[in-house]
């Protein structure tokens, strides 16, 4: 088999949360253009901090700062350990195919808070009153922003991150809600991200 090219590696899993643990298999995806396999792994944690998150090694811890190798038979026995704390912190991955190692990936790894709690959505407003809607020159109607219609709370402290939102009124003659300009359809749930709320 030719092997012609420098494999590529990517860290794509960037959140742990408190307490628990990820295979370093799972944080990254691997890509080798002459389809070698992978036959040794490198890996840090730049995290020197006494409640940052670590590399084990079949159960060892391994220290930061410093590059760790291991060969195939060994990587299902790698793994990330979250911090003790919410925290970020930098860690790098290299790969090698037999013949040429890839260019080592850095990314941070966010150490997160466990999700307990459901979010809370609570309507201030159920009312939006005839006068909110004035009619403006090219013919359209102005209208309220949709996150003054509701609040939200999560005991976790997680800001939320989609909307599920639906209009029960079921008359040609009722308000709507737009997402871009469009209007969305009545008495059907349509989903929105929270940067567009």
């Amino acid at each position: 088999m030719a092997n012609l090219f420098q494999p590529a590696v990517d860290i794509i899993k960037k959140e742990v949360e408190i307490s628990t643990s990820l295979l370093l298999t799972d944080m990254i995806s691997v890509f080798d253009l002459d389809n070698n396999p992978i036959t040794r792994w490198r890996f840090r944690d730049n995290g020197f901090l006494n409640y940052s998150g670590f590399f084990t090694v079949n159960g060892v811890k391994q220290n930061a700062g410093v590059w760790v190798e291991v060969d195939a038979s060994q990587i299902s026995t790698v793994r990330f350990n979250a911090g003790l704390i919410p925290t970020f912190e930098n860690i790098g991955v290299q790969v090698f195919d037999g013949q040429f190692w890839s260019q080592a990936d850095f990314d941070s790894i966010a150490t997160v808070q466990f999700n307990a709690f459901r979010p809370v959505v609570t309507a201030v407003n159920g009312q939006v009153l005839e006068s909110e809607f004035r009619p403006i020159s090219d013919g359209n109607f102005d209208s309220i922003g949709v996150e003054s219609l509701f609040k939200v709370t999560d005991q976790d402290g997680d800001a939320p991150q989609w909307f599920s939102v639906i209009d029960r009124t079921n008359s040609p003659l009722g308000g709507y809600f737009t997402l871009n300009g469009v209007a969305k359809q009545q008495n059907q749930y349509f989903v929105i991200n929270a940067s567009q709320v």
